[in-house]
């Protein structure tokens, strides 16, 4: 009786300590999960390798991915007291190191990997090929820029998707902002299955700039019964009751998560919403001619949304959204509305000092802001590819395009004019002006600003001011 008492007690302290072991492995897991992306990588012989974008994705449940050189490996990894291993779909192993968000150690073949799970730090080495030492540095100081407190200093920088490496868009940021891009894949909206995000943070937390990517969206009725909102993955559609810009943007504050009372409506100068309306017909006349539908009308709004904020932790929101919409019917007892709404943009200000201090920034970057066309390009790839996936009843396949299918889709990308009117702003607000800038490219920006400067990739708007001989007053397009 003692002796089966003593075997019991010991299995349960094994269990116990099993338990135990299994909940501190899981705490070490969900304490690196995340995705981590290279800053270097060297042979045996310690000589610096090509970087390629790869991304390391650890899951809280022990597996992962690793997106090496275009293609997608899977793997499953531990942690244990920073010392981290995974084994990949091929055999191959890691063994290395983790440390305040940093991973080093080496893979197959000897080769030395080193991680971040900053990605500011790392887009910096991938764009600009900088040196570890050159991308960690702070940036300010290879700039003169004098302390004006009236003006704002930006600079130009490119985006790239973190998942896949691709060029996805262009900004200026402020000196002292965060920024980065996030992505989602899958059926984000009809004709556009991922969705890419600028987010610019100010350095006190107080505001918060997102601008978006394209987005599209169905309305279909079969014989007078429209199909209610919603994503139907056999139908490849997501659908969405019709909406104004105005309306659109109603819509955007509860997905943010807030409410609130209208302060003002903005509507877009006469120039544009020609441009708008232009931009819904062209849709109209593509929609009709092919199935030999009646065209019945075609719209192009857009709004400037600012709400007071009535419930959330926000002081003010404010939310510029248009849209291109058309309506065709097919053979009398079926009706389709299909709309295109261009990249959208919201500023999220935390109280009433940071409204006023960012809003010309706000704008400035809506209006500096545009996504390239590459990304867009491997966007409407990937929809093809999903659609004949969908059309072979290949459903899980559809949505896991390979990693070398998207990089052969990037690569096959040729600069073209399609979609180039959705990825970038217009003059949608009449207070401003162009200038062109030292590189021959245009910015815009507030008729507010008396003058705009330039030195290297660094804008300054602000006051009349001498900045000094390395800095270049930008000319005014005169139309």
């Amino acid at each position: 009786m003692i002796l089966s008492l003593f075997l019991l007690m010991g299995c349960n302290n094994t269990a116990d300590s099993e338990s135990r072991a299994a909940e501190t492995a899981q705490e070490k897991a969900e304490s690196i999960a995340g995705t981590y992306y290279v800053m270097s990588c060297k042979d045996k012989d310690g000589k610096e390798l090509k970087l390629d974008y790869e991304t390391l994705h650890l899951n809280e449940d022990g597996t992962g991915m690793f997106f090496l050189n275009g293609d997608a490996y899977e793997l499953n990894w531990t942690c244990d007291n920073g010392v981290l291993e995974f084994t990949d779909s091929e055999g191959d192993s890691f063994k290395g190191s983790y440390t305040s968000g940093m991973i080093y150690g080496t893979y197959f073949d000897d080769i030395t990997y080193m991680f971040t799970d900053n990605y500011e730090i790392a887009s910096g080495i991938w764009n600009n090929q900088e040196t570890l030492e050159e991308a960690t540095k702070d940036p300010s100081p290879t700039v003169n820029i004098p302390r004006n407190s009236e003006g704002t200093y930006f600079y130009k920088t490119t985006l790239y998707e973190p998942k896949y490496g691709i060029k996805t868009a262009n900004t200026l940021v402020p000196y002292g902002w965060s920024v980065r891009v996030d992505t989602e894949w899958g059926l984000v909206s009809t004709m556009y299955p991922a969705a890419a995000t600028v987010v610019l943070v100010s350095p006190d937390n107080d505001a918060c700039i997102n601008v978006r990517s394209t987005d599209a969206y169905m309305m279909m009725a079969r014989n007078g019964n429209w199909i209610k909102e919603g994503t139907y993955y056999d139908l490849y559609n997501t659908f969405l009751n019709y909406r104004n810009a105005g309306e659109y943007n109603d819509l955007l504050l509860g997905n943010l998560g807030y409410k609130g009372t209208i302060m003002n409506r903005q509507g877009p100068s006469y120039e544009y919403q020609l441009d708008l309306n232009g931009a819904a017909n062209t849709l109209l006349e593509a929609l009709s001619l092919p199935s030999q539908a009646e065209a019945l009308e075609a719209e192009g709004s857009f709004e400037k949304t600012s709400y007071f904020i009535t419930q959330g932790d926000a002081y003010e929101v404010e939310l510029v959204s248009s849209i291109i919409m058309a309506h065709v019917r097919v053979l009398g007892n079926q009706e389709s509305v299909e709309w295109i709404v261009p990249q959208t943009a919201s500023f999220v200000a935390m109280n009433e000092e940071a409204y006023s201090r960012y809003k010309d920034i706000f704008d400035l970057i809506v209006a500096n802001t545009c996504f390239c066309e590459n990304f867009v390009y491997v966007v409407q790839k990937n929809a093809a590819y999903l659609n004949d996936m969908m059309h072979a009843y290949l459903m899980e396949k559809a949505f896991n395009p390979s990693g070398s299918d998207i990089k052969s889709w990037n690569d096959s990308y040729v600069q073209s004019e399609q979609d180039r009117w959705i990825n970038a702003w217009d003059d949608v607000i009449t207070e401003r002006d162009t200038y062109t800038t030292t590189d021959g490219e245009q910015i815009k920006v507030s008729t507010q600003y008396d003058a705009v400067y330039q030195n290297g990739d660094t804008i300054y708007a602000g006051p009349q001011t001498d900045l000094g001989v390395d800095w270049t007053q930008l000319n005014k397009v005169e139309y």
